[in-house]
């Protein structure tokens, strides 16, 4: 028995000595290389433990305390909202915008939340009011969808619809309206040129009963590919139209051609891409697509002049006031090397990267490294480990009981505040736009501010409700292992409409000696393969597992169940039927 008390460690060098150069190498993501090793300092919070509390209080209609309740529930408790923000000068409206109102029901269901009962209200019954029958879109605002254009706007929604059919896909009105949107972006894409000749780089609006294409508009379209082509992926694996894969092809194909990042519809990229590749044949540039959607502008053909195309990417190199910034999602200031990193963004990221590590095992190290620091970095969005100089509202935070103020988000964390003055240059800054909005249209000199937040301390202001409903797909994907640094992350809970699979999780040891953690592969004898060296490592174990991780491993471990025969079908190796490995060079 001795066999399999073996660290990974070791297991991997002789898995890796068997394979010689079958084992495919690790891509090198440029933009990941700078960010830190070991984010300084090191504090990964219990996001699974955080998300769940933040959801919680959120969602709680009688929750007490300044600005609460965040929920705006009607009285006849059929309709809810949320505002974007919690101030005290909301519109407590009771519907509101998708991603302040669709994205928290997905979000806390990724966490195991019942949210047809939770305090006694079927939250996901009302979802269904933001889609738009007449457009047969999911909009931003309840019946208001009347094009796709803008990112945030009309894009993100699209996205945002298609996981209600996966968290609930015993509602059928969720199956249906994926179809329809489908048809409709279908409809839409045969208008842009598809098929053969598919241009993404125009808008399309509904007017008069009928759709028509519109002017491109600048900032509404980099990465908008990447939604549609998940958009029209999703509704493929229920409904398997060879029109809606052939349209997902030629929108990944189009924006690897004209790169770009905005916002939020970019996210998505990798893992339509992956699965392409994986479940389709496809032999798309995996490499490409991470330097996109890491926003290594200097990779593009031609690289974008600035003010074309806004330099949005994910932090790294950071390291302002002694504090790591990597791994955060925002604006990026090319030549000053400033940024201004949005939660939701920043929350949403790692749960459309990571499982694209399933269908890739190239990018697990790039992935790990990347996802540590966001784990590390988003903190900051809650306020936690910054002092009163350095964000908006800590004296709020700190009136909330139980410690309930740090787990709702500011809007974002910039590289500096909006109003620095020479006494006051803190970095960096976790604020939003909605205070910053009235000393802007008052041009109120900046040493303003900081005598105003003497009061607007005690107020919420930029504690933005739209961003931080996105906190589940973070906490979704965490798991500890007994090393702070070392995240035993979840590849299969946000694997929307995945195929059948089995546990996977993806380790990296950062630091730089050999570290043991702690595995949990449940109670019942399993077999662990790896999919980065392309091996068993342990057979027929059960619970907590001890493993230990060489300097800068990565390790993508599949829990199967013990006694089954491998299959190797293409490139594909199964187990009963279900896929482990896509990448697989050789039968273990």
């Amino acid at each position: 028995m001795k066999y399999f008390l073996l660290g990974v460690g070791l297991l991997a060098a002789h898995a890796c000595a068997q394979t010689g150069a079958l084992a495919e190498p690790q891509l090198v993501v440029a933009r990941v290389e700078k960010m830190a090793r070991v984010p300084q300092p090191l504090h990964i919070m219990d996001w699974k433990k955080t998300a769940r509390d933040y959801y919680s209080v959120v969602f709680n209609p009688d929750a007490k305390g300044s600005g609460l309740p965040a929920v705006n529930l009607a009285p006849d408790r059929q309709h809810f909202g949320f505002d974007g923000y919690l101030g005290p000068q909301r519109r407590r409206d009771p519907r509101g915008e998708a991603h302040a109102c669709l994205v928290p029901v997905v979000g806390a269901s990724l966490l195991g939340l019942d949210m047809a009962r939770l305090y006694g209200v079927n939250w996901v019954e009302p979802t269904g009011e933001w889609f738009d029958a007449r457009t047969r879109l999911w909009s931003n605002r309840s019946g208001s969808g009347t094009k796709v254009a803008h990112v945030i706007y009309e894009y993100w929604p699209l996205v945002i619809g298609t996981l209600l059919a996966d968290q609930f896909p015993r509602q059928e009105r969720f199956s249906t309206a994926l179809r329809q949107q489908a048809d409709t972006l279908l409809h839409m894409g045969k208008a842009l040129g598809f098929p053969g000749h598919l241009n993404l780089d125009q808008d399309y609006q509904y007017l008069d009963g009928r759709w028509q294409v519109l002017p491109r508009r600048i900032d509404s379209n980099v990465g908008n590919a990447a939604a549609f082509a998940w958009a029209l992926y999703a509704a493929y694996t229920r409904t398997p139209d060879p029109d809606y894969l052939a349209a997902a092809q030629e929108a990944i194909a189009w924006w690897l051609a004209h790169p770009g990042r905005y916002e939020m519809s970019h996210e998505m990229g990798p893992l339509v891409l992956a699965r392409l590749n994986a479940e389709h044949g496809g032999d798309f540039d995996m490499q490409r697509m991470l330097n996109i959607w890491f926003g290594d502008h200097s990779a593009f053909t031609p690289e974008p002049a600035d003010g074309q195309v806004m330099p949005w990417g994910i932090t790294a190199g950071t390291h302002l006031g002694g504090v790591t910034c990597d791994g955060l999602d925002g604006a990026c200031w090319r030549k000053t090397g400033g940024f201004y990193a949005f939660a939701m963004g920043s929350y949403q990221a790692p749960g459309w990267l990571l499982p694209a590590v399933r269908y890739d095992q190239r990018i697990a190290r790039a992935a790990a490294r990347y996802a540590l620091n966001a784990a590390n970095s988003c903190r900051y969005f809650l306020g936690v480990d910054l002092d009163w100089e350095h964000q908006d509202h800590k004296d709020w935070r700190d009136s909330l009981p139980n410690g309930s103020g740090y787990l709702f988000s500011y809007e974002g964390v910039r590289s500096q505040p909006h109003a620095s003055t020479p006494e006051h240059t803190p970095q960096p800054y976790a604020t939003g736009d909605a205070v910053m909005h009235h000393y802007r249209q008052t041009q109120t000199p900046h040493a303003q501010y900081w005598t105003d937040k003497q009061t607007f301390s005690r107020n919420s202001d930029n504690i933005a409700l739209y961003m931080g409903a996105s906190i589940g797909f973070l906490g979704a994907l965490y798991n500890a292992t007994g090393v702070e640094g070392i995240i035993a992350w979840d590849l299969n809970v946000t694997d929307h409409f995945a195929p059948p699979s089995y546990p996977t999780r993806l380790l990296h040891n950062p630091f730089d000696e050999t570290k043991t953690v702690t595995l949990d592969v449940g109670p019942a004898a399993a077999d662990l393969y790896d999919t980065v060296t392309g091996g068993f490592l342990r057979k027929n174990v059960s619970g907590a597992q001890k493993i230990s991780l060489a300097p800068d491993q990565a390790a993508v471990i599949v829990i199967v169940p013990s006694q089954l025969k491998p299959v190797l079908v293409g490139r594909q190796l199964q187990l009963n039927g279900i896929t482990i490995d896509y990448r697989a060079t050789r039968m273990p």
